[in-house]
């Protein structure tokens, strides 16, 4: 039986409790066992045979849909450790479970068939103390609970040498807003919250310790718990004497003897009795605490506590308890796009990647779209399939390309998950949106499946062109360039360095299930860097065959077509280069742009004589703007991972002369073009300059302007329409989702702990950013801790530790 561990509170300062529980599991327990984090059980595979659950604590469980409870495991305990505090919700809990066990004796009854299990030590975090006597009279730690802060007080004003009392208490803000003790009295002061190694090191260092109820409610009805909680085995476990409040904690298990193992007191004066007694005889008391610490580690570890649960788990009938069946409706998928790919807005290979795929969807499928909703990034927009607005929230502070971690957005995003409750998340773009969505959506219970467009996963510099617009030809994941690369490419702004950048990246592609690469020399230039990648598949975006032919000019001069987006990243510098010596040899070359060209290069090339600038063109407009012109440039100094306008203008059966560089030095590319077409090495700028001085002759103009056809005897009105084409490329993407739906689930969950990394912020106040690292020494300190742990007996080497601090 693979038996899963819950603990239902995911920021739970006792955390140690559930650690020690489960080192004591894995001791008693000869199948596998996995601690699971509440938002991991979306990931968990049904199979009711052949698991079990454990949920610890019961605190925060209506969080969790209840079916994620239930369906994956066929026998289900839980420990409540939170009664009488949290028993009106806990109660209502319990159904889900056949085995039910609470940490109050006076709980106990108020459920239809419950055990009392209380907590208790961990002996492996006890102090080796050898030789050493008590040197302080008696200690407590604990919170400031309003009956707490009155004993101590009145504790301190009546017995004499209050210098041999060790009191720690830690604030709590609920209390202390609404008690009307507001001041903790001469003496007492609020102190940090210790670890449980010091406060067992601690108790060791006392003939005695105090053990106190908490008056939780703080209006004076005192909602005790009847039984204690684990300090008194935590505390006993070390030797010293412990003094029970019996008007708070009536109830003591029942092989622990008052006056052999324990002592009680009752009032005030009883308790001052008792520690003058232990100040002038310990003996007494010594013995006492010697006959708890050894009555605790025989009967009151967690490996005891583990026994018993263990044992309830494997009486328990499988799946004894039944929950209605929830119908199932239409297929819920959610995409995930930055806002130049919303739906019906034409912008580049990822908005007419996502129009297809929306295109191609089937009727039983519900779409959502989640794009941002502005360039500020501070506004997020949840779209329908035809980009109708049906939701969105806000961030106070703006996620953009340098984000890495956001957590006000990515609360947001999980309560959308947890809301929309999408089978499958398709992420069309990261940019725009932090990592964190990939591994949050895969937690959520998702499938999840990731197109990389550019190289954005690789680099901030998504087409990896560095500071002088040059391809950098990166091949090592530890490019030791990288560093002084984005300092030079970003002046104004203090980055995250990359390599935590590529780490984080990394992480986030694991809970990927299917990576989608738009070409084969995408994935291979990926795979360079990213050697772990999981399996991607190839799917090639389709362009729009044109429906009529693009014919060639018909005057003297060469008329050349710039087509698609025109920027220093599309090979602006080659191209104003190639322009100049246009003009300083008067050669008869005029250039055409088409498509979207950004300002400033607007700006330069708005009134020059040679340069036409034609502008945006939509779907199905191609083909008659591109008309009248002999040759296309394609200039892209980067590795494209797909060429949409390259292969429209090719199976027009027009000439282009291009950078084979990327997806346009694919060999099924260069075998359908026209035969005047010319390939070039990038940074070969003299021979492309002479190719078009050859290509500006009769000559050249003559083969340009030939007729031809990538297929002979095949006519362009013969070629498959245009949405045909579209639709075979959103079809495999729905084909791809119904593979990647069907597959099982893994038997682990994939862990993910986000975590506060640094983002890229403005200098002198130009983008700040809400986000701060951990100070240095805290930083290297948790870095060490995690190192440990993560050893094989990594907790032994920490308790040896703790041991030798200790002596």
């Amino acid at each position: 039986m693979k038996l899963f561990v819950l603990n239902s509170k995911p920021v739970d300062p006792n955390g140690y409790i559930v650690q020690a529980l489960l080192r004591a599991l894995k001791r008693q327990h000869q199948a596998e066992l996995v601690l699971l984090d509440p938002s991991d059980l979306g990931q968990i595979p049904e199979d009711p045979e052949g698991q079990a659950l454990l949920v610890y604590g019961g605190e925060e469980l209506q969080r969790i849909p209840p079916h994620r409870l239930h369906a994956p495991f066929g026998r289900r305990a839980i420990w409540f450790t939170e009664d009488p505090y949290e028993l009106a919700g806990n109660r209502e809990r319990a159904a889900l479970f056949s085995s039910v066990f609470t940490n109050d004796s006076g709980s106990a009854a108020a459920y239809p068939k419950a055990r009392h299990l209380p907590l208790a030590a961990a002996a492996d975090l006890l102090p080796l103390l050898p030789g050493h006597p008590p040197s302080r009279l008696a200690f407590f730690s604990g919170t400031a609970w309003p009956n707490r802060q009155r004993l101590l007080h009145d504790l301190r004003q009546r017995l004499d040498g209050v210098d041999a009392l060790d009191l720690h208490l830690v604030a709590n803000a609920v209390v202390e807003a609404t008690s009307g003790d507001r001041c903790l009295g001469q003496g007492l002061c609020f102190s940090p919250p210790i670890p449980i190694s010091e406060f067992t090191l601690r108790a060791a260092r006392s003939l005695c310790t105090l053990v106190i109820g908490r008056d939780f409610s703080g209006s004076g009805r005192h909602a005790y718990s009847r039984s204690p909680g684990p300090r008194l085995f935590e505390a006993g476990l070390t030797g010293s004497c412990q003094l029970v409040h019996a008007g708070e904690i009536p109830d003591m298990p029942s092989d622990l003897l008052e006056g052999e193992h324990y002592l009680r007191f009752h009032h005030l004066e009883e308790l001052c009795s008792l520690l003058r007694e232990a100040r002038s005889a310990p003996q007494r008391f010594q013995t006492i605490g010697a006959a708890m610490a050894a009555r605790t580690r025989d009967h009151h570890t967690y490996d005891q506590r583990a026994r018993v649960l263990l044992e309830a788990l494997g009486q328990s009938r499988p799946d004894s308890i039944h929950l209605p069946a929830t119908p199932i409706g239409n297929r819920r998928l959610l995409f995930v796009t930055h806002e130049q790919a919303r739906p019906g807005f034409h912008h580049g290979g990822a908005g007419l990647c996502l129009d297809a795929i929306l295109a191609a969807a089937p009727a039983d499928a519900e779409i959502r779209v989640l794009c941002r909703g502005g360039d500020d990034g501070r506004r997020f927009e949840l779209l329908d399939a035809v980009g109708g607005v049906v939701g969105g929230f806000p961030c106070s502070q703006p996620v953009d390309e340098f984000s890495l971690h956001h957590p006000e957005f990515e609360q947001q995003f999980e309560q959308l998950l947890a809301s929309w409750q999408p089978q499958l998340v398709h992420v069309n773009h990261l940019i725009g949106f932090t990592p964190a969505v990939l591994p949050l959506a895969r937690r959520a219970g998702a499938r999840v499946l990731l197109t990389l467009h550019d190289y954005f996963v690789l680099c901030d510099s998504w087409n990896l062109l560095d500071g002088q617009q040059s391809f950098c030809g990166i091949k090592d994941f530890y490019d030791p360039r990288c560093g002084g690369c984005t300092a030079t490419r970003r002046p104004q702004f203090a980055s995250v360095e990359p390599l935590e950048r590529r780490v984080l990246m990394a992480e986030v592609i694991a809970h990927v299930h299917q990576l989608i690469v738009p070409s084969a020399a995408a994935e291979a230039q990926l795979r360079e860097v990213f050697s772990h990648l999981p399996p991607t598949v190839v799917i090639e975006p389709a362009p729009e065959a044109p429906p009529f032919p693009i014919h060639a000019a018909s005057g003297e001069d060469l008329i050349v077509l710039l087509p698609g987006n025109l920027a220093p990243n599309k090979g602006y510098a080659e191209f104003r280069r190639l322009l100049e010596q246009v003009e300083l040899l008067e050669l008869p070359i005029r250039f055409r742009v088409l498509g979207r060209v950004e300002a400033w290069i607007r700006r330069q090339l708005l009134d020059h004589p040679r340069v036409e600038l034609i502008g945006r063109y939509g779907p199905g407009e191609f083909a008659a703007l591109a008309s009248g012109c002999d040759l296309a440039l394609f200039l892209s100094p980067w590795p494209e991972t797909y060429c949409i306008t390259f292969d429209e203008w090719a199976r027009a059966g027009r000439a282009s002369f291009f950078i084979a560089i990327g997806a346009l030095a694919e060999p099924h590319r260069q075998q359908a073009l026209h035969p005047a077409s010319r390939r070039f090495s990038l940074g070969d700028g003299d021979a492309l300059m002479a190719a078009l001085i050859h290509a500006a002759t009769p000559a050249g103009l003559t083969q340009l302007r030939r007729p031809w056809l990538p297929a002979a005897g095949v006519s362009p009105s013969h070629r498959a329409p245009a949405e045909s084409i579209a639709a075979g490329f959103g079809e495999r993407h729905w084909q791809l989702f119904d593979q990647v739906q069907s597959l099982p689930q893994p038997l682990r969950p994939l862990p993910w702990q986000g975590r506060p990394h640094k983002r890229m912020g403005g200098v002198g106040g130009g983008a700040a950013t809400t986000l701060h690292a951990l100070g240095r020494r805290a930083f290297w300190r948790a870095r060490l801790r995690r190192l440990v742990y993560g050893l094989p007996s990594g907790h032994y080497l920490v308790r040896r530790w703790r041991r030798l601090r200790g002596g």
